[in-house]
């Protein structure tokens, strides 16, 4: 008689985060561990220090089943070429990482080079915007997975009813000045003051922020926009609207999946459209109502990891031979 094995999963599977604990990061990550511990036990490695790094990569990496990174695309050249992993990365360890992809132009670019010079093998990725997941899905061996990040409608909830548009806000990093040559051309600031100086609004710009402060990065503003030439996720879009405040943006990242959003091409299109929602009180409510209630409906952490983020780990658990 031929025995049959049975394969049992192990309780929960041991997931390793490999990222900063800062802004886009710091609340995704925070957001999947909050949702996801129930199945799934985190640890969260902050690159940003050597000594966590050290111990994920010559001490802790075998404890895990998966290896969750922003960086795995080009991680396991780095490890080799940064002398920390010298003789090469063990397949077994390859067979662990969940590469997450957050913006795919940039991100294809360096996945395409990792995969180019056998950096990856048999990889799981993870993309955040659809975008993302056609740059890679034809690559052989590569299973590409759409893993949108969601937001924490517990910590993103409106405060107030903005009744007229005075002040706009746009997400930029403490880090960099306003012509930086390789960020400007891409997040736009330059466009940005100019849809204010033609709309008569106050620029903020919101930055030197915590992470952690959620709801209060956007108090300031009565209006979010975003003027970027590509974007992944595009995490403030999403986080402003579920706080009740209206939103403007390029159609770019995971804005393009949104049903109830005002998007424009240039700096005159968005002018026309503030002044349409300044033209009426209950407009701007009505498109404030409707687009918070999509986001906070469909966008949620809670909805999305069921949806797009268990599927993902399944499927890295089954590829990586995780199951006895």
């Amino acid at each position: 008689m031929e025995q049959i094995r049975v394969k049992r999963r192990r309780e929960k599977p041991k997931v390793a985060i490999y990222t900063e604990k800062a802004w886009a990061f710091g609340r995704n990550y925070t957001g999947l561990i909050k949702h996801m511990s129930e199945d799934y036990d985190f640890t969260w490695y902050d690159w940003r220090s050597q000594e966590e790094g050290h111990h994920l990569w010559h001490r802790d990496w075998q404890n895990y089943d998966i290896i969750l990174s922003n960086m795995t695309y080009l991680l396991s050249g780095w490890l080799v070429e940064s002398g920390w992993l010298p003789n090469g990365v063990p397949r077994a360890m390859l067979n662990k990482f969940v590469t997450v992809m957050g913006t795919p132009v940039l991100d294809h670019t360096h996945f395409r080079e990792s995969f180019d010079r056998k950096y990856l093998y048999d990889s799981v990725v993870s993309a955040v915007c659809k975008e993302g997941v056609q740059n890679v899905e034809n690559q052989e061996n590569v299973k590409c997975y759409y893993t949108p990040p969601g937001v924490d409608t517990e910590h993103f909830y409106s405060t107030r009813n903005i009744k007229e548009i005075k002040t706009a806000g746009f997400v930029w990093s403490r880090h960099m000045t306003i012509d930086d040559p390789e960020i400007s051309p891409v997040k736009r600031p330059q466009m940005f003051t100019e849809i204010c100086d033609s709309s008569g609004m106050e620029p903020i710009f919101i930055t030197g922020k915590s992470f952690t402060d959620n709801n209060r990065l956007y108090e300031d503003v009565d209006l979010l926009i975003c003027c970027s030439l590509f974007e992944g996720a595009a995490n403030p879009v999403f986080e402003a609207a579920a706080c009740g405040i209206p939103v403007l943006s390029t159609s770019v990242g995971n804005v393009r999946e949104l049903k109830n959003i005002k998007t424009f091409a240039t700096a005159d299109e968005a002018v026309e459209i503030i002044k349409e929602l300044n033209s009426s009180e209950d407009l701007l409510r009505e498109y404030v109502k409707n687009l918070s209630e999509e986001v906070r409906r469909d966008w949620n952490w809670e909805v999305l990891c069921e949806k797009y983020w268990k599927p993902l780990f399944e499927a890295r658990l089954d590829k990586g031979g995780e199951r006895e």
